[in-house]
């Protein structure tokens, strides 16, 4: 059963029961809430979509102009975040040392992964676009 079916069914039980709603106003409360709930799970994350190259759209070659400029300025994101990565020498006053800058370096790793990741899904862009005919 899909969540909205189950957030539905939870509030037609509750409406069913005499003691939740009592008026219109508390239907009306628990429709709202079923909504939210279901509006606020987001969707699970999947694999990258890629767009589809036809008459109306953007260009193929637009569109790998785009995906290439952006996959170039995040390398150069990349390098500048590289240049101001954590070094000991600035961490170890701290009374935390060594834990400071090992936290630093593991918060500057992830950053990096991030960065990674971003560039790693321009780049399935550009391979499924390229793809495709035309």
């Amino acid at each position: 059963m899909t969540d909205l079916n189950t957030t539905m069914l939870v509030a037609l039980q509750e409406i069913a029961d005499p003691n939740v709603a009592k008026d219109v106003h508390g239907l009306m409360a628990i429709a709202s809430r079923a909504i939210v709930e279901t509006r606020a799970t987001p969707p699970e994350p999947s694999d990258v979509v890629v767009p589809t190259v036809h008459l109306n759209g953007t260009s193929k070659g637009a569109l790998i102009e785009q995906l290439c400029d952006a996959g170039l300025a995040l390398s150069k994101a990349r390098h500048a975040l590289c240049e101001a990565a954590p070094h000991e020498r600035d961490y170890y006053v701290q009374r935390e040392h060594p834990v400071s800058y090992r936290l630093a370096r593991a918060q500057f790793q992830a950053r990096l992964v991030k960065l990674d990741a971003v560039a790693k899904d321009l780049f399935t862009i550009v391979e499924g676009i390229s793809s495709q005919g035309k």
